[in-house]
């Protein structure tokens, strides 16, 4: 018995260690994160960065471009290695948490890698920490939730059921909406012209130079929401989503009716939940055949996306209409 364990141990400690030695997206160390008419000059928002549930997406690490970003905003980040209390989030005015994976998670991410299919995944926030970000909420808070396609979606589940919000923790895909230019069905664009870009807030800015005209997401899952959430990126008749990166033709659902970006009021607080993460932050990744960029952009209004749902968040906007 004691062999066993300790052989599952090794495993595990193997798996950690590919996760974290693998070939990864990296913040993109280039992006201008400069702002030049900040929404807060001094003594902004408190904002808690959420890196205590195995974060996929951290403040110095994928990211540090939208961490920057915000902070040439104004808003003040505090790093969060510990589970989520009201005690902590009582002294911070908006949560961010950015793909958190859990332990499971992580692991069942690794063994990817390896070519391993294992289904380890479990919640990324426990019981408690649910209930304390759920109350913290209602009573004024405000969280910014940001979970990508599977495993990752599946971690974050038990918190957005907390608001009414179902995550799918599949691949979204669309052969009609996604980016010409690289051909990636994943790869989703969201205009005024193709409809997909919702009315809200967050859309439509505080003033014509914030206004969103292009957003686009890299694959991510889908969101089940709410009949009082408003959704912001909306899925066309046309998406569709598969359970695995590499399932079957067969094994595709519709996800018509789904949204990738949505925004809620909950009770005194606000929530916005996106099913892609990065869309808010600039990412290099290095494969065989070269180096690419993606994410926040000048080809897009990323940019603008992710400091229109901060405003938003921060009440520097209005109410969803």
């Amino acid at each position: 018995m004691k062999r066993a364990l300790l052989a599952l141990a090794g495993c595990l400690l193997l798996l950690l260690i590919v996760w974290w030695m693998w070939p990864q997206q990296l913040g993109n160390p280039n992006f201008d994160a400069a702002v030049a008419q900040p929404a807060y000059s001094g003594g902004g928002p408190r904002v808690l960065f959420d890196e205590g549930h195995y974060n996929f997406h951290k403040s110095e690490g994928r990211y540090k471009p939208f961490a920057d970003l915000i902070r040439s905003d104004g808003y003040r980040i505090t790093v969060n290695t510990s589970r989520l209390s009201r005690e902590i989030l009582n002294s911070h005015d908006i949560l961010v948490s950015a793909n958190p994976l859990g332990l499971g998670g992580s692991l069942q991410m690794a063994a990817a890698r390896l070519g391993l299919t294992v289904n380890l995944t479990g919640n990324a926030f426990d019981e408690d920490e649910c209930l304390a970000v759920q109350s913290w909420v209602r009573q004024g808070g405000a969280l910014l939730l940001i979970a990508d396609h599977a495993p990752i979606g599946a971690a974050s589940d038990s918190l957005a059921r907390r608001f009414g919000v179902m995550m799918s923790n599949g691949f979204t895909l669309d052969e009609h909406h996604h980016d010409s230019e690289s051909g990636n069905w994943g790869f989703l664009v969201y205009t005024r012209e193709n409809g997909l870009l919702g009315e809200h807030p967050i859309s439509e800015g505080r003033s014509e130079s914030e206004r969103l005209k292009k957003v686009m997401t890299f694959t991510g899952q889908s969101l089940r929401y709410p009949p009082k959430a408003t959704p912001f990126l909306l899925l066309p008749e046309t998406a569709f989503e598969l359970p695995r990166r590499n399932s079957l033709d067969s094994e595709a659902r519709s996800v018509a009716g789904h949204a990738q970006g949505i925004a809620l009021e909950f009770g005194h607080g606000r929530i916005v939940i996106l099913a892609e993460a990065a869309a808010l932050t600039s990412q290099i990744v290095s494969a065989e055949e070269g180096s690419f960029s993606f994410g926040m952009s000048p080809d897009n209004d990323n940019r603008q996306l992710a400091l229109n749902i901060l405003h938003w968040l921060s009440r520097l906007m209005a109410e969803s209409p």
